[in-house]
């Protein structure tokens, strides 16, 4: 009898152990496993941080960009504005002079009927 006991002791000893070396084993895990966690936060945090740079680098160009094309379409605006305008100006004249060789007695010319 003497001898299951000091086997039973032994054995929960030995269990003992093996749980403290696996709980030691499992804390340092844990702890490293932590460690890899802020490394990854802290790199997730500048990925974000160059992302959100990024996109306002990019919103910058973009608006330059449509600044940049509605001052052209302006200039483009204005360009067919004024041409339209001494078209309009040309076609007026033309008609003034057709309208002065038609009508009789102000012109020297008589017209054919």
């Amino acid at each position: 009898m003497a001898k299951k006991k000091s086997v039973k002791k032994a054995a929960r000893k030995a269990v003992k152990a093996v749980k403290k070396v696996a709980g030691k084993k499992v804390k340092k895990a844990v702890k490293t496993a932590k460690k890899q966690v802020k490394k990854a936060s802290k790199k997730v945090k500048a990925v974000k941080a160059q992302a959100r740079k990024k996109v306002k680098a990019v919103k910058r160009q973009v608006t330059a960009k449509v600044a940049a094309t509605k001052k052209k379409v302006k200039t483009q605006v204005a360009q067919a504005k004024v041409q339209l305008e001494n078209r309009a100006a040309e076609i007026e004249t033309k008609v003034a002079e057709k309208i002065e060789q038609l009508t009789p007695g102000t012109s020297s010319e008589t017209p054919v009927n």
